[in-house]
This record gives C-alpha cells, structure tokens and sequence, in this order.
C-alpha cells in the first residue's frame, strides 16, 4: 500500500516535471518562435528599409539624371540660340556690308557719271566758246577785210577821180588790158576793176577784145 502510494506521488511527480517541463518545451519554443519571428521581422524591416532607401536612391538618381538631361538640354538649347543670334548678326552685318559697299559704288558710278557730265558739258561749253571766237574772228577779220577793200575802192575811186588814166588807141588792135573800155576815143579801166592790177584778170581775153575807133 505504501508501495503504491509511493509509487503513484512518484509519478505524480514525474507527471508534473514532464507537465512542467514541456511547459517550459513550450515557453522557449514559443520564446523562440517569437524571437525567430521578431528576428524574420527585423529582416523584413530592414530589406523593406534597404529596398525604399535603394528606389529612394534610385529615384534621386533618376531625379538627378533627368535634371542633368534637362539642364543639358537646356543648355544645348541656349547654345544653339546663341549660335543661331550670332548667324543672324553675322547675316545681317554682311548684309549691311553689302548694301553699304552696293550704295558706295552707285555713289562713285554716280559721282563718275557727274564728272563725265560735267567733262562734257564743259567741252561742249569750251568748244561753243571755240567756235564762237573763231567765228567772231572769222567775222571780224571779214569786216577788216571788207573795210580795207572798201577804203582801197574809195581811194582808188578818188585817185580815178583826180587822175584818170588815159590810154592811146594804136590802130585797130588793142593791147590786152584787163577791164578795159572805149569812151570818146579813149580807153579808161572802169571803176569797179580799179583795184586789180593789170594783167591780173583770168577773163581778159574775154573782156579786152580788139576795138575800132
């Protein structure tokens, strides 16, 4: 009886430390299961940190990239620009160039027209001024000359006046004397062939034929 009795606190006993000790199987399996899943969540946490950090830095990446792309776009942009005010102002300097090169020839073509002009019209005005001299000459050396030719007819008509001239008929010849004529038995030179010399006339056969008294 006591045999039994000890032998059932005895496995009481040993019920209890088998209770107790898979109670404590249990507490550290679950202790262990709660480390291991604080430990998984720890992990997860820290690759779900590592993961948002690397798209956070992936994304200031891509941020700085596109902003890099952007300014490099923006200063090809203004380069170009740049290029295209400077083509434009280079254009229109040699535009300005040209038309002031283009205005400086019709000037000089102009100004060497004018000059032409004016060569011209000064010849023409020289050579008026020529001709007219020479035809002032002309006329007045033909008035000097008619003047003495008519002082010489108005000497030669008082000379005729005073002292005729007088010459003898010789039988029914006459000698050839230019412009001569018959008048009372006489032979006078007329008047208006006073002042030709004798023998001078190209018609004297023609005007001095033999004349009877």
């Amino acid at each position: 009886m006591c045999v039994s009795l000890r032998f059932k606190v005895c496995c009481f006993k040993a019920v209890t430390i088998k209770a107790k000790i898979k109670a404590a199987a249990e507490e550290q399996e679950v202790d262990r299961l709660r480390m291991l899943e604080e430990r998984e969540v720890d992990r997860l946490r820290m690759l779900e940190e590592r993961e948002v950090d690397r798209l956070r830095m992936l994304e200031e990446r891509e941020v700085d990239r596109l902003r890099m792309l952007e300014e490099r776009k923006v200063d090809r942009l203004r380069m170009l620009e740049e290029r295209e005010v400077d083509r434009l102002r280079m254009l229109e300097e040699r535009e300005v160039d040209r038309l002031r090169m283009l205005e400086e020839r019709e000037v000089d073509r102009l100004r060497m027209l004018e000059e032409q002009e004016v060569d011209r019209l000064r010849m023409l005005e020289e050579r008026k001024v020529d001709r007219l001299r020479m035809l002032e000459e002309r006329e007045v050396d033909r008035l000097r000359m008619l003047e003495e030719r008519e002082v010489d007819r108005l000497r030669m008509l008082e000379e005729r006046e005073t002292e005729p001239q007088i010459l003898p008929v010789r039988g029914d010849l006459l000698r050839p004397q230019i412009g001569l004529s018959v008048t009372d038995g006489l032979i006078t030179r007329p008047l208006e062939r006073l002042s030709e010399p004798l023998y001078q006339s190209q018609d004297w056969q023609s005007q001095c034929e033999p004349t009877l008294l």
